[in-house]
This record gives C-alpha cells, sequence and structure tokens, in this order.
C-alpha cells in the first residue's frame, strides 16, 4: 500500500454522467489504498460555499487520509481555487490573507498529506483552476451489454462457477 512507502497517491478527478458509479469507484480506491478515514463533502451533507470551509476541510484532513468531492463542479470558483492550490503543492500548504488594506496579513498554513478524489459529469463542467491540481483525469463510459457478459463470464470462470443446467 502507499502508506508502507510513505507515500501518498495522487489526486483523481473521475468523469462522467450520473449513474456510472463515480462515487462507488471513489470509496472502492480509498479502501483498495488504504486511505482512512475518507471524508466526504457533497451538498446535502456538508456544503462548501466560502473559502473558510474549504480551509476548515482541508486543515482538518487526517494524514493519508482521502477526501471525496461529488460533482466539484457545483462547488463556487474561489472555493476550487482554493483547492487548486493545494493539490497543485506537493508540500501540502496554502496561503490565505486575512484581513484587508494595510492590516492585512498572509499566513501560511500546513495541511496533512491527503489523496482528494472528485467527481464531476465532464471536463467542460469543472474549470481549469479545478483540474490542474488532479494527477489522474479519467472519464468513465457505460458498458455495451456485451461487454457485461464477457465481465460476468470472466468472473465466473475466476471462481470456478458453472450456472445450473436449465430445465425445459
Amino acid at each position: 500500500s502507499y502508506r508502507n512507502v510513505g507515500k501518498q497517491p495522487g489526486h483523481i478527478l473521475l468523469l462522467g454522467p450520473d449513474g456510472m458509479g463515480r462515487r462507488t469507484i471513489t470509496r472502492a480506491l480509498a479502501e483498495e489504498y488504504q486511505l482512512a478515514p475518507l471524508r466526504e463533502t457533497q451538498e446535502d451533507a456538508e456544503p462548501v460555499k466560502i473559502k473558510a470551509d474549504v480551509t476548515g476541510v482541508l486543515t482538518t484532513m487526517a494524514a493519508g487520509s482521502a477526501l471525496l468531492i461529488a460533482d466539484i463542479h457545483r462547488w463556487p470558483e474561489e472555493c476550487v481555487e482554493v483547492l487548486g492550490t493545494v493539490l497543485a503543492d506537493l508540500d501540502f500548504k496554502f496561503t490565505i490573507m486575512i484581513g484587508q488594506g494595510k492590516g492585512a496579513r498572509r499566513y501560511t498554513l500546513a495541511v496533512q498529506p491527503f489523496t482528494c478524489i472528485a467527481t464531476a459529469p465532464s471536463e467542460a463542467k469543472v474549470s481549469r483552476a479545478g483540474r490542474e491540481g488532479f494527477a489522474l483525469t479519467t472519464t468513465l463510459e457505460p458498458y455495451s451489454v456485451k461487454e457485461l457478459a464477457a465481465i460476468a463470464a470472466r468472473i465466473a470462470e475466476s471462481m470456478n462457477f458453472t450456472p445450473p443446467e436449465s430445465h425445459s
């Protein structure tokens, strides 16, 4: 696993229409790479509306964990920009400004190494800032009936499963 070698897997952007299993695949990736805990943000669970929300999410991530962002294209652009800054920084740091004018102060915040896996219906729906920090962007395509039958046959074969004979 990545934990055993002291590395964190790169960030992943999964694209595809609703119903393709993007979140299910995300959860499987997190389990396969032993990324725990898996933290999910989605509009009905944990709305991210302002930069402070993103800062809060990022600074509370545990080392070796995963962040699932369902429908990243629905995040406000300023929030996506903050996220993109962190994802693109190999040192997992980002800078925030507190205050305005001459009294403004710049603070650099460290974030624990984590893996972000985000979903969106298509690349065109995700802003440039939203795509930049992802090491892998992949589009999920639906299987045809013929492809699904071949997959089922391979699984059955690997499990030494023989279907019962039909009685006519």
